[in-house]
């Protein structure tokens, strides 16, 4: 459409990002497994360069573990929400393209409760990407 340019992209990734927490005698630890989005881009594209805009459905697999002097309790899910963000792509050769790209993906908050402590778990991530594209 002119120079205004709509597309849509998928993507997923496996992820070993994992932190864990202690306080006292109780320690939580935190994994993201897997993560993907589906998102719409809208964009401007002038000779072989294209600046986007990008948003969408975002979704997050986690496992939270917990445990304590009264033992341990585990808690896996894919939690759905939104994601955003912004990107630049240049056409270098034929439908081969190189891209930077900065997403916000956010998949809102899990909960385990073990004997009366709760580990809250804030699943968000900022996402830098450097990509090949192959245009069919």
């Amino acid at each position: 459409m002119n120079n205004l340019v709509v597309g849509l992209e998928t993507d997923f990734q496996g992820s070993g990002q994992k932190q864990s927490t202690t306080a006292g005698l109780f320690t939580g630890t935190d994994r993201i497994r897997y993560f993907g989005t589906v998102r719409a881009r809208l964009g401007y594209a002038w000779d072989r360069t294209l600046l986007y805009v990008t948003g969408g459905y975002a979704y997050t697999n986690v496992g939270v573990d917990l445990s304590g002097p009264g033992g341990a309790v585990s808690s896996n899910t894919t939690k759905s929400g939104g994601t955003v963000g912004a990107g630049l792509e240049y056409a270098f050769a034929g439908p081969w393209s190189a891209k930077l790209e900065y997403l916000y993906v956010d998949t809102g908050t899990q909960s385990v409760t073990l004997l009366g402590v709760t580990d809250n778990v804030r699943i968000k991530n900022h996402i830098a990407r450097v990509g090949v594209n192959y245009h069919f």
